[in-house]
């Protein structure tokens, strides 16, 4: 359900480019170094939009410094030092990573051979996961909020509930507090505001993109409950195009009141202008809607 949440990188000025390829070796880096090494793994770029907003917001200036790392021995790349956004969201990735796991343990539509190396990687982190409890305690408040939404998700799921709106409101409820989690209240309105329509945009596009792989499994999405069929629920994607333009817009309007660095904030403008149109023409695309040669109806501005 991750992965979505990315800039239109040919339309990022040259240095805004560099500093987003930094922040993600960084968080990398981060991610290495204070929770689970094998966690780097299952690094995604949705976490280097939540840096980018947490430090936009907060103030926090990054720095770049050129090091070497595992993936890249041989040549220095540039390193986004940003200590208490990046350390935050390695702890986050930690966390969405491990209750994301258990939820696809339970999914009776995952393979059994899957399933055993789910289980096992889940093992994996666990280690990672007490230490990480163990020295950021406040942590484990933020991780049970995050599995009270994922299971509200699956009751709905077992209702067999053709109520998007609803879907998209837990998960939305998830990154809502993912996003603001120890931010003082100025901030936290900020945050929470991109949280929220972040996650009910990643849950709509999830279940665009995987409507066909669902119907053909026989698989639950809410699209499909709603309308009957892959083909059905396709002819409404203009509507469900007009829901991502909703929250594409709430996104940026929040964004518009973060006052830090100058680039973080175009990095993540970007993604709510710009890349979030470039994904939905991809989605739609391949699941069976018209292919849109101009942008749709995302582009917020």
């Amino acid at each position: 359900m991750f992965g979505y949440v990315r800039p239109s990188e040919s339309e990022l000025l040259v240095r805004q480019y560099r500093l987003y390829k930094a922040l993600y070796c960084g968080l990398c880096d981060s991610i290495r170094s204070e929770v689970s090494f094998s966690l780097s793994l299952s690094l995604n770029y949705d976490f280097v939009f939540l840096a980018a907003v947490r430090a936009a917001v907060t103030g926090e200036k990054p720095e770049i410094k050129l090091r070497r790392c595992f993936v890249h021995p041989l040549r220095k790349r540039p390193h986004a030092l940003l200590p208490d956004t990046l350390g935050y969201c390695a702890a986050c990735s930690m966390i969405l990573t491990y209750e994301k796991l258990r939820d696809d343990i339970r999914d009776p539509d995952v393979s059994f051979f899957k399933k055993i190396f789910l289980m096992l990687y889940r093992i994996v982190l666990s280690r990672g996961r007490k230490r990480l409890f163990k020295k950021r305690p406040e942590l484990t408040e933020l991780s049970g909020l995050v599995t009270k939404s994922l299971e509200n998700i699956s009751e709905l799921e077992k209702a067999g509930s053709d109520d998007l709106d609803a879907f998209c409101a837990e998960f939305g409820d998830l990154m809502k507090n993912v996003a603001s989690f120890g931010c003082e209240a100025g901030q936290a309105r900020i945050l929470s505001e991109i949280g929220d329509f972040t996650g009910r945009l990643i849950y709509t596009a999830d279940a665009c993109d995987d409507l066909k792989k669902d119907f053909e499994r026989g698989s639950f999405n809410p699209l499909i409950a709603r309308w009957g069929s892959a083909d059905e629920a396709a002819r409404h994607f203009e509507q469900l195009d007009m829901a991502l333009a909703l929250y594409a817009s709430r996104i940026d309007s929040a964004l518009a009141l973060a006052g830090g660095d100058p680039d973080l904030v175009a990095i993540a403008e970007n993604v709510a202008q710009r890349g979030v149109a470039k994904l939905c023409r991809r989605i739609f695309s391949r699941s069976g809607g018209a292919d849109r040669e101009a942008d749709p109806t995302v582009t917020t501005q």
